[in-house]
């Protein structure tokens, strides 16, 4: 089945190394938007990059660990999403975190139950 319509994208900009309690703070934002059953959401590594005029991001001689940019992309409706972005507002709180919300035009395929073999 192909589902296809208009809805908004929120990205969150942050570092891998943003915690929240004691995991990273990308792993309890799908978690949140998961258990909220939001369409989809995706974390995306970055190899090299800054939030908010901080210190650039990725690979640095000697490092034992590598701090990393990374986006979380939600996708649903505006409403959903601006839900979301409200309850979590707690968790953003005191890290650099650049948010980012635009319209998007989702094509989204879905795989039916698969027929059995005759």
């Amino acid at each position: 089945m192909k589902l296809e319509g208009e809805q908004v994208l929120l990205r969150m900009h942050m570092s891998n190394f943003v915690r929240w309690h004691t995991g990273p703070l990308y792993e309890a934002l799908v978690g949140r938007a998961r258990r909220e059953h939001l369409a989809g959401a995706t974390v995306l590594s970055g190899i090299y990059g800054y939030v908010d005029r901080g210190r650039v991001l990725g690979e640095h001689p000697n490092a034992l660990q590598v701090e990393r940019p990374v986006v979380v992309e939600i996708v649903d409706c505006e409403e959903a999403l601006l839900g979301f972005l409200a309850a979590v507002e707690p968790m953003l709180a005191g890290h650099r975190v650049l948010v980012t919300l635009e319209r998007a035009h989702v094509v989204h395929y879905r795989g039916g139950e698969r027929e059995a073999a005759s």
